[in-house]
């Protein structure tokens, strides 16, 4: 009996010292009134902080990528809106020549010519009509130096065909005209240009023969020096720069021949 009571209280003693030693169960209040963990929301704000962060970064290596196209599309429109421009002033500007080419052909005189026709009749009397044009022989009809003025406009817009053309029909017209000295001179002009030596030195030569007081006609003796030169005929280049000097001496196409001259005397020749 006395070792049951005491296995009891044995029992009874354990149990109340397990107990002491349990934590306390803290009383939790729940719903409205309940208190969060202060440090749960700080890490729920952190996380949201570095979300945003992420997010931004993203974005700024996005607009990095796509930069360079967007600058790309903007350099293609930039050279789509020049070539535009570009071809809206090709085609102002040959608007501009028909329009010229239409007011040439309506007018009853160009302005040149009239020019011309007034000085004549103001200075025949005392001088004759020698100094009325190049070559001096007859006034040029008014459709004949509208010829003459489209086929110069041609050839300042490098029209050749056209203006070999026009050139040609004003010299059938009027073959000592007032401007057949340039026209000739045009001629061999474009055939220079085109590589035909043999048609451009016929041209110039006409020029210096049967228009010596041409305007044109000592840059015809120049281009003779510069054709005969690339020919290889270099004694009879020589004699066209001396010649040039010699009759127009105070013309540009002199000085150049002087220059050019001092090349072959130092080259030998």
């Amino acid at each position: 009996m006395k070792k049951l009571v005491g296995s009891l209280l044995l029992i009874i003693i354990s149990s109340a010292f397990s107990q002491s030693l349990l934590p306390p169960i803290a009383n939790t209040p729940t719903g409205s009134g309940a208190v969060t963990n202060p440090q749960f929301g700080q890490q729920q704000f952190v996380d949201q902080n570095t979300i945003q962060q992420t997010q931004t970064q993203e974005n700024l290596a996005l607009q990095q990528l796509t930069l360079p196209k967007q600058v790309q599309q903007l350099q293609q429109t930039v050279q789509a809106l020049r070539g535009l421009v570009e071809n809206q002033g090709q085609q102002l500007e040959q608007l501009q020549l028909a329009v010229q080419a239409l007011q040439q052909n309506n007018k009853s005189a160009p302005s040149s010519a009239v020019t011309n026709i007034n000085s004549s009749a103001n200075t025949s009397s005392a001088i004759g009509l020698s100094n009325i044009g190049a070559s001096g022989n007859t006034n040029d009809s008014v459709a004949s130096q509208a010829l003459y003025q489209q086929a110069y406009q041609l050839i300042q817009n490098k029209q050749y065909t056209p203006a070999i053309s026009l050139l040609q029909q004003y010299l059938v017209k009027q073959p000592n005209g007032n401007y057949a000295g340039e026209a000739h001179y045009w001629l061999g002009e474009i055939y220079a240009e085109s590589g035909d030596a043999a048609n451009a030195q016929v041209q110039f030569t006409t020029v210096v023969n049967n228009f010596p007081n041409s305007k044109k006609t000592p840059d015809a003796m120049l281009k003779l020096g510069i054709i005969t030169y690339s020919q290889g005929q270099y004694q009879q280049s020589k004699a066209w720069y001396n010649k040039v000097m010699a009759t127009y001496p105070n013309s540009n196409a002199a000085t150049i021949a002087a220059s050019e001259l001092q090349q072959l005397i130092k080259a030998g020749y």
